[in-house]
């Protein structure tokens, strides 16, 4: 079930809302149970098998959690205290088993392909097995499984108190408007809005009007655009040429950014629907001026995990620069790997490690005294060249593609087709105000209004309302639906 459904919008959310409200007269608690339960009926509509193992996730991390904490006069570990050989066991036996199960469901065919093709230089033959090769990805078990682990690595660390509330950790993990594909949420967080939380009517609105700006974000803009890239990058490399691919790659780094941002939005408006507060996400990555900055705003959730959980850690920056270094490599040869089970994520990953590791070494410096209109070209060049690794379906494709990108071809009315097949009205128009809302106008334009008066704010709304309408038209006209990040 996806936002950008009728089965979701007409009959999920009014459905799920109205429960809510009934039971948010009796109690917090009653409440909280809804939507517990409407959050696991949320995913057992795409597969009863992801429920059980997002069930199996709850149920490992919030053991864990009560394990680690057994016989403590509190529930709170002290920081910087010597860990017992109980609690690590219990910690690492926790990670290999979360772990375990991510790794079975998203690399088990990857990593049986890749030793079918390592033995195979031996002279030894082995297909990889059916089963393995059928393996289905559950929705969102990336997310989930960073985020139940996030909670069981704070309570080692004494960042957070373990929960005895079975409820409230499984309604943390669950939570529907971010089961999916995020934001990844911390425990810290959003734990005292389980226990205590206030709805206001105020709170309700500005909820249903950012889930409808998200909602029409992706299905008037992402989803045109995403007709022109997909259609480009679906072409074998033999028909590209250099402004069709430069068209294509424009295409889904619009495309990307304007998906993801939107489902986070449509996450946090639902959630504030519900009374509950979500961090941002995004924060304009397009305007960044370095590598460095565009990692500060791009995927805040995912990039503040890896950073918290894995690269601090390793040692971070506080073991000398080479190690500083590897460190950063690390991080994203795994960010990489975690963004899907192919090598063109981990080049990605590590093309964006590269870029991280001299900026750090001598290029910052460089960038500094830069114009800022030289920085930014700069930093959308290597972002842009790292989406053509991450769309390819493979890597010799990226290559051809990136070839064709710097190493102009001939003619051959190869301009006419990209004219007349991928820059139809629409996609210019979406084009347009996609790129508009990448630099982040409608963000201001929505702060002045607010600002100014309600005058000019009940306009801006108005018009939200209206594109929120058109954009259901859109939908029940069959336009083109995809959702990329449920691919991760």
């Amino acid at each position: 079930m996806v936002f950008s459904s009728s089965i979701f919008l007409f009959a999920f959310l009014p459905g799920l809302l109205l429960l809510y409200v009934i039971c948010w007269k009796f109690s917090l608690k009653a409440s909280n149970i809804i939507l517990l339960l409407g959050s696991l009926f949320f995913i057992l509509w795409g597969s009863g098998k992801d429920t059980l193992i997002l069930i199996t996730m709850i149920l490992t991390n919030y053991t864990s959690g009560l394990l680690m904490t057994k016989g403590k006069n509190g529930v709170l570990l002290v920081k910087g205290e010597k860990r017992t050989a109980f609690q690590k066991t219990v910690l690492i036996l926790t990670l290999i088993f979360s772990f375990s199960l991510l790794v079975y469901f998203k690399y088990a065919s990857f990593l049986g392909s890749n030793a079918s093709a390592l033995l195979s230089i031996f002279g030894i033959s082995w297909e990889v097995p059916l089963i393995i090769k059928n393996i289905i990805l559950p929705l969102g078990i990336s997310f989930y499984t960073f985020q139940a682990l996030s909670y069981t690595l704070d309570v080692y660390f004494g960042n957070v108190e373990s929960t005895k509330s079975l409820l409230n950790f499984s309604l943390y993990v669950s939570f529907f408007p971010q089961l999916i594909a995020g934001p990844i949420v911390r425990y810290s967080h959003i734990y005292k809005q389980i226990n205590k939380r206030t709805i206001t009517l105020n709170s309700v609105y500005e909820g249903m009007l950012r889930f409808m700006a998200g909602f029409t974000k992706k299905v008037l803009l992402a989803n045109t655009v995403a007709r022109a890239a997909d259609g480009i990058f679906d072409l074998p490399s033999s028909e590209l040429h250099t402004s069709l691919v430069w068209v294509g790659v424009i295409a889904y780094t619009l495309q990307i950014y304007l998906d993801f941002s939107a489902y986070s939005d449509m996450a946090i408006g639902l959630a504030k629907i519900f009374g509950f507060e979500l961090k941002e996400n995004f924060k304009l990555p397009y305007i960044a001026k370095s590598i460095q900055d565009f990692w500060r705003r791009w995927h805040i959730s995912l990039s503040s995990w890896f950073r918290d959980y894995l690269y601090f850690p390793l040692g971070g920056n506080r073991k000398g620069r080479i190690r500083t270094y590897i460190n950063l490599v690390i991080v994203f040869f795994i960010c990489g790997l975690w963004h899907g089970a192919a090598w063109n994520f981990v080049i990605w990953g590590l093309w964006h490690g590269f870029f991280l590791v001299i900026e750090r070494g001598f290029l910052s410096k460089i960038l500094e005294k830069l114009p800022k209109a030289i920085r930014h070209i700069y930093t959308l060049l290597v972002v842009m060249i790292g989406w053509v690794l991450f769309r390819s379906e493979t890597l010799t494709y990226a290559v051809d593609f990136l070839k064709t990108m710097f190493i102009p071809k001939s003619f051959s009315g190869q301009l006419f087709r990209v004219s007349r097949e991928y820059l139809q009205n629409d996609v210019v128009i979406a084009f347009v105000f996609g790129i508009i809302a990448s630099l982040g106008f409608m963000i201001w334009l929505k702060k002045k209004c607010d600002s100014t008066g309600s005058v000019q704010k009940n306009i801006f709304s108005v018009v939200v309302i209206l594109l929120f309408l058109l954009s259901i038209t859109s939908i029940y006209s069959g336009a083109y639906n995809p959702f990329i990040y449920f691919r991760f």
